[in-house]
């Protein structure tokens, strides 16, 4: 049976007339490609109904045209023929392309207009030769070079006309640099405050003489001011972090210049008990206390211009229930000053300092504590993780060179960040805290980017101020609590935004905990322990205890499927480990994700390989009387292949999904 939907189709009915102009548009094509020369034929057949035709087209490229020759003159005294060159991005030898030609003369100009030169025009002089080449002249025509005269601002009320002046990048008697007013309307834009920004050029009074190439032109800043009130309201979903929302309150203008008043509310884990830590919410711990519900409560004030146009200082208090995954739980209260300045276009800097009283969850820190540090007792764990002060400062810099900072498909970024705590920053943990990243992104195709990224980590931890090593109980002749750092600045690696090969922290050093009392009433610890590994390797938990070195990488290829959606293939390593033992062998995972483009960003979904072997763990099990033990012996360790699958079983074992947003970097 055949069904003739002819609703489905979409018809086209032949006109001679377009075929024709079809042909003079391919030869223009061609033309300005380089191929001066080319034929374009074409050819109608009709089917023998006469209902129908086949269009053929023919084209014979003939040689391409080659610049022999590229000249360009009347350059300003502030820009160099070299640089020019580099600019314009053609030399002699290459094919003459009108339509490159083009962006090179867009892009001399660009640059004409960021060194104040507004009025610039370019005239191009090409000469075609009888051998196929062709010389091109540019001739440059920069007019005056124009500094700002008057800066007029409108519309600013009650933030005020000197926040309005300080947030502007150029100042009256400068260069006018066209770039530098963009970014001048993006700091207006960044302000809550402002709903709507636009700074127009128009003449000032008079051009200077000819000698001095010189003129002056005004800038008009036009402000509209958004409500001072605003609420903001969200929610959403990770493996990590189960489901979670935030609620916001602002007042966008307290009391006048442009600051920022915000409370902030936010719960995750919510529904992670009632899943029990299964998907989707497989990363959010394997312990029930890992599964309870996260909170945060902060009020914060943002000052804009403070002491100067490019510094931001930001004041806060909050309350929260902080969790890592299969490492600790967290309580504090605090408060934080921070310092952000614009050092330049591309440049960016900060300064810190947050002290909180911080105090941990004795049920899921006393692994963390036992296997690291050797505090194993129910009286050790109960003064390790005791509330003391956590106040570390901190500085950070990043010089980004991206062209877009939530999707980049073109640029670079360079970040680093350095924590210190000690006695004089009003810390009782001890330490001092370093990073680095570097990223690079290349558009390949008008819809494919190649993004790479390493990140790199170090600590040097020097203990807790005033613990005692005798508040350890441990049977061992190291010195516990030697090196010991707040968990929250260990290095873990794994998750969504890191390997995601792993689940969440599951990179680097890690120990399985065995629950003796349900899985082990009537054996040998050893024996059952190694029997559970070798049988049922999931029965046994893996908690990770990070380390104090850490190094990951990714590249990606990141390609478009339409207006909202994306796919990627990724490849992930990296490890992470303890200096006192040595780094341990990087593990690499490929994988491939799906992205759709949201209002708040990017939403992902990937899937990762993990093709890790067998490994020698240690053990951890609680006894009787509640005190950690460790086995004096690690076992072998294989998840994915301790029973012999099939291929597929295996396959799927390996395989580690994950769901966030935004992109991994």
């Amino acid at each position: 049976m055949v069904f003739d939907l002819d609703f489905s189709r979409r018809r086209g009915y032949l006109d001679t007339l377009a075929v024709q102009q079809d042909v003079l548009r391919l030869q223009s094509y061609y033309a300005a490609r380089g191929f001066l020369s080319a034929q374009v034929g074409s050819r109608v057949e009709m089917t023998d109904s006469g209902e129908a035709a086949r269009i053929e087209f023919t084209i014979d490229e003939g040689p391409a045209t080659i610049i022999s020759a590229l000249e360009v003159t009347g350059l300003p005294y502030n820009m160099s023929e070299r640089e020019t060159l580099d600019l314009v991005g053609i030399e002699p030898g290459a094919m003459f392309d009108r339509i490159r030609l083009q962006a090179a003369k867009d892009s001399l100009l660009a640059e004409l207009a960021e060194r104040g030169h507004i009025r610039a025009t370019i005239l191009e002089d090409t000469r075609h030769s009888d051998q196929g080449t062709a010389q091109v002249g540019l001739g440059v025509r920069a007019g005056p070079r124009f500094r700002i005269g008057e800066i007029r601002v409108h519309g600013e009320g009650a933030i005020g006309e000197g926040v309005v002046r300080a947030l502007m990048v150029q100042r009256e008697g400068d260069y006018y640099s066209q770039p530098l007013t963009d970014q001048s309307q993006r700091e207006l834009f960044a302000l809550d405050a402002v709903r709507f920004a636009s700074i127009s050029v128009t003449p000032g009074g008079g051009e200077a003489t000819a000698a001095e190439g010189e003129a002056t032109a005004d800038l008009d800043v036009q402000i509209t001011l958004a409500p001072e009130q605003a609420t903001r309201g969200g929610l959403g979903w990770s493996t990590n972090q189960c489901v979670q929302t935030e609620a916001r309150l602002t007042h966008r203008n307290f009391l006048g210049g442009g600051k920022r008043l915000a409370l902030i509310g936010a719960l995750k884990n919510i529904a992670a008990e009632q899943l029990s830590g299964s998907f989707p919410c497989q990363d959010v711990g394997s312990v029930p206390a890992f599964q309870t519900l996260n909170y945060l409560v902060r009020l914060e004030m943002a000052t804009p211009a403070f002491l100067s146009g490019r510094n931001t200082l930001v004041t806060g208090l909050f309350a929260e229930t902080e969790t890592i995954p299969d490492v600790f739980i967290r309580h504090a209260v605090g408060a934080e000053i921070a310092l952000s300045r614009t050092i330049s276009r591309d440049t960016r800097a900060g300064f810190s300092w947050t002290p909180s009283y911080t105090g941990m969850d004795e049920r899921t820190a006393d692994v963390f504590f036992c296997i690291n540090f050797y505090f194993c007792t129910i009286e050790a764990i109960e003064i390790i993780t005791g509330t003391r002060w956590l106040s570390p400062v901190a500085g950070s810099w990043r010089f980004s060179r991206t062209d877009d900072p939530l999707q980049p498909s073109r640029g670079f970024y360079v970040a680093g960040d350095a924590e210190l705590a000690a006695s004089w920053t009003g810390s009782d943990y001890e330490y001092l805290r370093a990073g680095f990243q570097v990223a690079a992104f290349q558009e390949l195709t008008r819809s494919s980017v190649l993004g790479l990224q390493v990140r790199m980590g170090a600590l040097d931890a020097w203990g807790i101020r005033g613990l005692s090593p005798d508040a350890a109980d441990a049977d061992t002749d190291l010195d516990p609590g030697e090196g010991l750092a707040h968990p929250s600045k260990r290095f873990f690696g794994g998750g969504a935004h890191s390997v995601r090969g792993f689940g969440q922290n599951l990179l680097g050093p890690r120990v399985l905990v065995a629950y003796v009392l349900e899985d082990c009433p009537d054996e040998i610890i050893l024996n059952c322990v190694e029997r559970l590994a070798a049988e049922s390797p999931r029965d046994l938990d893996q908690r990770p205890t990070g380390g104090d070195r850490s190094i990951t990488m990714s590249v990606e290829m990141r390609h478009q499927l339409g207006e909202r959606w994306g796919a990627t293939a990724f490849l992930d390593g990296g490890t992470v480990w303890d200096s006192s033992t040595g780094p341990r062998e990087a593990v690499v995972t490929p994988g491939v994700g799906l992205r759709f483009n949201s209002p708040i960003g990017p939403l992902r979904i990937d899937v990762a390989y993990n093709p890790s072997g067998a490994e020698m763990l240690p053990v951890a099990f609680s006894l009787p009387n509640g005190t950690l033990a460790t086995l004096s012996d690690a076992v072998s360790y294989d998840l994915f292949a301790f029973d012999d699958p099939p291929f597929g079983r295996e396959l799927l074992r390996r395989l580690q999904f994950h769901v966030a947003i935004g992109e991994a970097f």
